[in-house]
């Protein structure tokens, strides 16, 4: 039972479960980079400069979207060909998620006034964002194409 959920083909991706799941490890790994890029622009910013945390937030998330796209191509998804319309997709989908991330950690710091660090809100809510942003990534953005 174990041998045949290990060797399972999805469907959508075309890998083995345990590739996948590999994959995603890397895909997470690089966030967390660009998570912590994110965070270190963030405090800096708001710290250094008095911006509003809203605003410092989103030049972090800026930054740290440059760094993830280099990052999933080269080593998440190892595809080097085809990076303009690959760089165009995922701009389009990182709008979308940035946003998303951005209005989840507004709402949480300035409407709710949740009382957790700016830290901790905003990794919970990249980490929820990480799932739908890896099957994007995976069976659109990054796949490769069937010989």
């Amino acid at each position: 039972m174990i041998q045949k959920i290990l060797h399972y083909r999805h469907r959508v991706t075309g890998e083995f479960l345990f590739e996948t799941l590999k994959r995603y490890f890397l895909f997470v790994f690089g966030g967390l980079i660009g998570w912590v890029m994110l965070i270190g622009i963030h405090e800096f910013l708001q710290k250094q400069s008095g911006l509003h945390p809203a605003f410092s937030y989103g030049l972090g998330i800026i930054a740290a979207d440059v760094f993830t796209f280099t990052y999933h191509s080269l080593i998440t998804f190892r595809i080097k060909t085809g990076w303009q319309i690959r760089l165009m997709k995922f701009t389009f989908l990182l709008i979308g998620i940035s946003a998303a991330n951005w209005a989840l950690f507004y709402v949480g710091r300035s409407i709710l006034d949740v009382p957790l660090p700016d830290t901790v809100m905003s990794f919970f809510i990249t980490g929820f964002l990480s799932v739908a942003n890896f099957i994007v990534n995976k069976t659109i953005i990054f796949r490769h194409k069937k010989s």
